[in-house]
């Protein structure tokens, strides 16, 4: 049969807090005899301004009493790191927002507790799908869209392509699954999802579909699965695209008239030495342009 999809996508203040929630786990038992595959995508971790969210407004919406200042600080950046960089990575040109030390601690501590937040409401709707006694019949999935930056590089947010900005959260969970628990190390993109989810349902996807199911990698974690992906963005009047391999990522802003990135994540996986200019590398990014010309979106 086909199988039944539920999509999560928002603010986890508001997806499970008040009636709309009860009525997404109501529906989890609403058809019992059908197979389901459920998508939680937390779109909205991110505090929307820094130090403000409806965590930090209303502390009665969740504990924060499990985050204590004390045992915050500050992101460690090196002097100068922001101009290792290309001015056109930043989607914002002023250095942590322009706030202070307490408002950056504060800003961390906030969007702790609203992931604290997203990974309760998560356990909810698992908790729901074992009482109805749906979880040898349910394909779980729980990712978002984007990363995101905590003050590395004194940056903050997503609308960048660091690697803590690109990388996401995927976790996936179905019925039969034979290495629970375990961690894949191979790359794998967000367009891999679809062909992976049609698969585990025993369903043909679309011929025209750019991803490619990790059902291979899904039975031998170890493996290698893609030998590159691929990241676009756009901001103010730049775009770009950048390709992450096992070791290196390389990034071209504007085709590369705005900047150019390369970062060796076996020496210095914080991205703190941008190794494009560097002849002893012209190679690397010779063969990682060429890459990032061949793929991608």
């Amino acid at each position: 049969m086909l199988p039944s999809i539920f999509i999560s996508h928002g603010s986890p203040m508001l997806a499970l807090t008040e009636a709309p929630a009860r009525d997404f786990l109501r529906g989890l038992g609403a058809s019992l005899p059908r197979p389901k595959a459920i998508l939680v995508a937390s779109a909205h971790w991110e505090t929307r301004e820094p130090a403000v969210n409806a965590v930090a407004r209303n502390e009665t919406i969740y504990d924060f009493g499990g985050f204590p200042r004390a045992l915050y600080e500050l992101t460690y950046n090196p002097p100068g790191d922001r101009q290792n960089h290309p001015a056109a990575e930043y989607h914002n040109t002023k250095p942590n927002y322009g706030m202070n030390e307490k408002d950056c601690i504060e800003s961390i501590r906030a969007y702790h507790a609203t992931t604290s937040f997203m990974d309760a409401q998560a356990g909810r709707v698992l908790a729901e799908l074992d009482r109805l006694k749906l979880r040898d019949s349910t394909i779980v999935v729980f990712m978002s869209d984007h990363g995101y930056l905590l003050g590395q590089h004194e940056a903050w947010q997503k609308m960048m392509l660091f690697e803590e900005t690109c990388r996401v959260p995927m976790i996936i969970s179905w019925p039969g699954m034979k290495h629970r628990g375990e961690t894949a190390e191979g790359l794998a993109e967000s367009i891999d999802l679809y062909p992976t989810l049609a698969e585990l349902a025993g369903l043909q996807g679309p011929k025209e579909l750019q991803g490619k199911s990790m059902t291979p990698l899904l039975a031998n974690p170890s493996g290698a699965f893609k030998p590159a992906v691929f990241t676009q963005l756009s901001h103010r009047q730049f775009s770009g695209r950048a390709v992450r391999t096992a070791r290196w990522r390389y990034v071209e802003w504007n085709e590369g008239k705005a900047g150019v990135e390369l970062y060796d994540h076996d020496a210095d996986p914080r991205e703190f030495k941008n190794l494009a200019k560097d002849p002893a590398y012209a190679q690397n990014v010779s063969e990682l342009h060429q890459l990032l010309l061949g793929g991608g979106l």
